[in-house]
């Protein structure tokens, strides 16, 4: 591959690397106070950033950059959405937020998927980066940052990110013999892979992922990893809800304390041409890894963390052409007080040994903060069986929108999605859910309470209180205590959980209805039957609006239509502020309730009915 197609063949103002490796010679004697002086800064910037009054941060979270080795699955789509989630709950609170997603771009796989397709590396990531930022908007994912890591204020950071482990001791030239697995773009200890026969081939594969690996042998960079196991261990154990679930945890423990050794940090560039070259030594590409981490810095500014300017004005490095400028996102907060350290990286489970090892172990290394939590989800099966090519069953998350909606699908990947254990999509389970919570329970009870039947005078019933002795404050006082219920859930990612909450809630408001049947006190003139058709209107409109307060997250488009319905301004809501009961529906909409019955939800989209 010529230099010209490379992102690595890159002109740096950086110290030549070998200069820069003769100069940080270090004995093994002196490492460990460095180390330990490192992860006392450190610690001490987290502790920092945590003291400060949390609305002087901007909430940071970030997905994973997505590798462009293929088009984008339903899997990725639920990764962007419980990031998405996540963001618009903290906005909700009155929290300022921020989130950041991308392409991962460089390495042997997008390499080999161009070549498989007849195009350049840059053309073919191109493609398919453009299908990722397509979804995130169909999928009404708000994000403020789409990074690609061709793009040159990506590369700047990288390059900076390894000249700071250069001139801190801890990238060093070696050799490297071990297993590599391409398709995990990842290198292997002798405990992690096992040979093995799959699909009659036999050979030797990673016990994590299940994909083939080869032996190699390669002059590489290396970084001591080895030397990071005390700093990352006490990280993780001074901070125990760092790496959430907590039992992923204990997996990135056993690890730390076995089969820890040193990582090759680089790749010939003659094996693996498309990536960033080292700085001084365009004979070697930088490992992707390290290249694809360090987008979580790119996007907060670094390295130009405090200046206020932002990255992309200051790029001396020259790389390929991304042919996407019009569609680059530039970070609007540039200085590193407003996002890093990241207060939350929603990853999949598969990559969390990177996220919770390799990367606090390079930010340690670098003299940077911390990020502050690691969210690790579980994946998606398709009937219980894996999502593969090979099997036909990978669910395209454009089709299912088609069919759907945005909302049911958004829905059902956050009501069924799992942090420990892996959701399952299948038609009929889809349609469960969709009918017997969206449709049946939140959709039936909106139509009924503001059905024209119960209402012929289109006015909004008055603000009720109940006495303290009537049976009506039991529901009051669940409504009530929604929000402190439900924040806790959503804020740790727990969206599942959190959704049940809500529905079990909307459970009971139809339960209300039935047991009232306030349709038999709209057909009689008696003034106390009319009075009480006021309270349960009354009362089952205030679980509509705390119930979708609390449901934004999750189906937006949904819940803005009813706050529009009700009167209620959506455009700066703070649910700490109005998640209590006792609205007053008279100061919004003067027009008072729909005149015709509504339907929030269409089972007809289903080929149900």
């Amino acid at each position: 591959m010529n230099s010209k197609m490379r992102a690595g063949a890159l002109r740096t103002t950086s110290l030549p690397l070998r200069r820069l490796l003769n100069a940080s010679v270090i004995k093994r004697s002196t490492i460990e106070p460095k180390l330990s002086r490192y992860c006392y800064s450190t610690q001490t910037l987290s502790n920092r950033s945590n003291n400060d009054s949390e609305n002087n941060k901007t909430f940071y979270v970030t997905t994973p950059i997505f590798y462009v080795n293929g088009p984008p699955h339903i899997g990725h789509l639920s990764s962007g959405l419980l990031a998405d989630a996540m963001v618009r709950w903290k906005k909700l609170n009155g929290r300022k937020a921020f989130l950041a997603t991308g392409t991962d771009e460089h390495g042997s796989k997008v390499e080999q998927a161009a070549q498989s397709k007849g195009v350049s590396p840059q053309q073919y990531s191109d493609e398919i980066s453009s299908l990722f930022r397509k979804l995130f908007d169909t999928a009404n994912i708000e994000y403020n940052d789409f990074i690609r890591t061709t793009e040159p204020r990506h590369i700047t950071a990288v390059q900076a990110m390894w000249d700071k482990l250069v001139k801190s001791g801890h990238i060093y030239l070696g050799e490297y013999k071990g297993w590599y697995c391409v398709s995990d773009e990842a290198f292997l200890g002798e405990d992690e892979v096992e040979e093995k026969e799959v699909n009659g081939i036999k050979g030797m594969y990673s016990k994590f992922s299940q994909n083939k690996v080869e032996w190699v042998v390669e002059k590489n960079y290396m970084f001591r990893l080895s030397k990071f196991q005390e700093p990352i261990l006490n990280w993780i154990k001074e901070n125990p809800d760092v790496i959430v679930p907590s039992m992923r945890s204990g997996m990135i423990t056993h690890i730390l304390t076995t089969s820890l050794v040193d990582l090759s940090v680089s790749r010939p560039a003659s094996r693996t041409g498309w990536g960033i070259s080292v700085p001084g030594d365009p004979s070697q590409v930088i490992y992707v890894w390290l290249d694809a981490l360090t987008n979580y810095l790119t996007v907060a500014g670094f390295p130009l963390f405090g200046t206020g300017e932002k990255s992309e004005k200051n790029n001396s490095l020259n790389s390929v052409n991304t042919n996407n400028n019009s569609n680059n996102s530039s970070t609007q907060i540039t200085k590193s007080s407003d996002l890093w350290p990241a207060d939350v990286h929603v990853i999949g489970k598969d990559i969390i040994k990177f996220h919770s090892i390799y990367w606090p172990a390079f930010l340690i290394g670098a003299g940077l903060p911390l990020p502050k939590k690691v969210l690790a989800h579980a994946h998606w099966t398709v009937q219980r069986k894996k999502m593969s090519k090979s099997l036909g069953n990978v669910i395209d998350p454009f089709i299912e929108i088609e069919k759907h909606g945005v909302d049911p699908v958004r829905y059902f990947l956050l009501r069924d999605g799992g942090l420990v254990d892996d959701g399952d999509w299948s038609e009929s389970t889809f349609y469960a859910r969709f009918q017997g919570d969206l449709a049946n329970t939140f959709g039936n009870l909106f139509a009924r309470t503001l059905s024209p039947a119960l209402n012929p005078d289109k006015k909004w019933p008055q603000v009720y209180y109940p006495s303290p002795s009537s049976s009506d404050s039991a529901f009051i006082s669940e409504l009530n205590k929604l929000h402190e219920q439900v924040d806790p859930l959503y804020s740790n990612g727990e969206f599942t959980k959190g959704i049940l909450v809500v529905i079990s809630l909307l459970y009971d408001a139809n339960k209300m209805i039935n047991d009232t049947a306030p349709w038999t006190m709209a057909k009689g003139k008696p003034n106390e039957n009319l009075d009480r058709l006021s309270q349960i209107i009354y009362m089952s409109l205030e679980y509509i609006r705390i119930c979708t307060l609390h449901l934004f997250p999750i189906i937006p488009q949904t819940c803005a239509k009813i706050f529009e319905l009700l009167g209620i301004d959506a455009s700066n809501i703070n649910v700490q502020k109005v998640s209590q009961y006792g609205y007053d529906y008279s100061l919004g909409n003067k027009s008072g309730p729909p005149s015709k019955t509504v339907l929030l939800f269409n089972t007809k989209s289903l080929g149900q009915s």
